[in-house]
């Protein structure tokens, strides 16, 4: 049976390979007061509930920011398509299903999935959490999405009012989507 002596040179033999208390860049009596200090682990529990409390802030954060952004997303497209350009949808009817054939789960689900992906490239790929930063990412898509609507319009018989208006409603969107997500996306702090 081993001594309590022992079994500290003995931990501090497995700690630090050494057994004459000498730590790397330290001089003998520094290591030596850093051997002999007791520190109080922090408790097991403690530990895991912070951590666990930060995961969950974190979500919670990331979830409601989703939310915003999907219920902006979801009121803005309502106006813009459903109120302010609805006539010019009318006029090219023969393009589109019949209000009673429009798939609404199918449409939704399409906004919840995008409002997701931009809330999550934003939260994953961008350090800052500025309005300024949000105001950039939303350029950046705005970036994106012009180029597509121009390439519809070569290959689809829209209109050109039509596709100016999507460009115009979809890049203002983008601009405040990525401002939405600026100013209330604060990223999980540094662990």
């Amino acid at each position: 049976m081993r001594e309590e002596g022992e079994d500290e040179v003995a931990g501090a033999k497995r700690a630090d390979n050494r057994i004459d208390g000498s730590v790397p860049h330290l001089g003998k009596s520094a290591a030596r007061e850093l051997t002999n200090r007791r520190i109080a682990p922090i408790p097991d529990y403690e530990m895991v509930s912070c951590v666990t409390e930060l995961r969950y802030s974190w979500r919670m954060r990331l979830f409601g920011t989703f939310f915003a952004v999907y219920v902006f997303i979801f009121i803005y497209e309502f106006v813009f398509h459903g109120v302010l350009i609805k006539p010019w949808y009318e006029e090219t009817m023969h393009l589109w299903r019949a209000e009673e054939d429009c798939v609404m789960p199918a449409l939704m689900g399409g906004q919840i999935l995008f409002a997701a992906a931009l809330t999550g490239v934003y939260a994953l790929g961008f350090k800052g959490s500025s309005l300024k930063d949000g105001l950039r990412y939303g350029g950046m898509l705005m970036a994106i999405f012009v180029p597509q609507h121009i390439m519809m319009h070569g290959v689809a018989p829209y209109p050109l009012k039509m596709t100016l208006g999507w460009i115009a409603g979809n890049g203002l969107e983008m601009i405040l989507v990525g401002a939405i997500l600026g100013a209330l996306w604060k990223p999980k702090p540094a662990p």
